[in-house]
């Protein structure tokens, strides 16, 4: 089976659309196409369904998806190994203070969840920074990361971190409450072409937006270039901007996040130093992580849907066997050994 040809499938898979991963991925359209009907013929099976508006995953696209996200992660972790070559001598013991990089918004509950993952454990959190932070993690000034990178991007690779896929972010849009857009089920990029919007002055953030906007046929017009969540919430409230956003951003009063039709998707990340973090410790963390991870999409209903509808953005199994157990009860998520953290 060629590589390049599973490239490209899951590159349709995440975005949804054949001409914006032939986009990313530098390609011809046709060429792309090619290698995804190639793919087809080689698994005797329609993996993908093409409408006049969007591409859907079929239950055999699902499956295969699933396995290309668990090769790639095999890969890369065999990758970080040999190039650290490899783990000897005795495992560390589990450190008393984890530094933690994360872009989550809901950081109480994120702590609630990771404390329940490693009791006795203190944490402390830090922004994530994508150009800084694997870095930091790498030179020992972090212990663990959550973090993401651009849509159509592979996981960073760094010598001596290991990483691994946790979800494949769909990107929605905040508006205000009050507005035309918040009261349809999904807006497309090019309605808000003649909006005004709020993003951060530079980095993977505003690139996104760019390049989102840029798929859609237009240039945003950014208003406000600032860094502060809370002004960025003002602005959208007052109905002054319009954001990028992530859909796990709680929903408060005055406030709107909405699906955009045929979204971009950013590979959320964990990573961690093997040589500080403890393999035994690695289940209890992604576990804490993916906990509240769901607890942040609880808060918007509209995406706790999307999530049980396509179970397929987390990259991990079990958190797929979690997220069914978390739909039929009222209470915390419950993680597939019985065991609820």
């Amino acid at each position: 089976m060629n590589w390049e040809d599973l490239k490209a499938f899951r590159a349709v898979a995440e975005h949804r659309s054949y001409t914006r991963a032939a986009g990313l991925l530098g390609v011809a359209r046709p060429v792309l196409s090619k290698r995804v009907d190639r793919l087809e013929r080689t698994t005797r099976a329609r993996l993908l369904t093409r409408t006049t508006r969007r591409v859907e995953l079929t239950a055999a696209g699902r499956r295969l998806l699933a396995s290309v996200d668990a090769i790639d992660e095999i890969w890369m972790r065999t990758l970080h190994e040999i190039g650290d070559g490899g783990t000897t001598g005795d495992a560390p013991a589990t450190p008393s203070t984890i530094r933690l990089a994360t872009y989550s918004l809901a950081v109480p509950m994120l702590l609630d969840a990771m404390s329940d993952a490693l009791p006795g454990v203190r944490w402390a959190t830090v922004p994530f920074e994508p150009a800084t932070s694997l870095r930091a993690l790498r030179d020992g000034g972090l212990e663990l990361v959550f973090g993401y990178t651009l849509p159509g991007q592979a996981v960073p690779a760094l010598a001596g971190v290991l990483t691994r896929l946790m979800v494949r972010e769909p990107m929605w849009v905040a508006v205000a409450e009050g507005s035309a857009h918040a009261r349809r089920s999904e807006v497309d990029l090019g309605d808000l072409r003649d909006e005004s919007w709020v993003s951060r002055p530079d980095g993977p953030l505003h690139q996104l937006l760019v390049d989102a906007c840029a798929a859609a046929g237009f240039v945003p017009r950014v208003a406000h270039a600032v860094d502060d969540n809370h002004a960025v919430r003002a602005l959208v409230s007052s109905g002054q901007a319009v954001a990028l956003c992530s859909p796990c951003v709680p929903v408060t009063p005055g406030l709107a996040v909405v699906p955009v039709r045929d979204s971009p998707s950013r590979p959320c990340f964990v990573a961690w130093d093997p040589r500080v973090i403890p393999r035994h410790t690695i289940a209890p963390l992604v576990e804490g992580l993916y906990l509240s991870y769901f607890l942040a999409a609880r808060q918007n209903q509209r995406y706790w849907t999307y999530l049980l509808q396509h179970p397929e953005v987390l990259a991990q199994q079990s958190a797929r066997s979690a997220l069914r157990r978390c739909a039929r009860t009222a209470g915390a998520p419950a993680w597939p050994n019985g065991a609820d953290r």
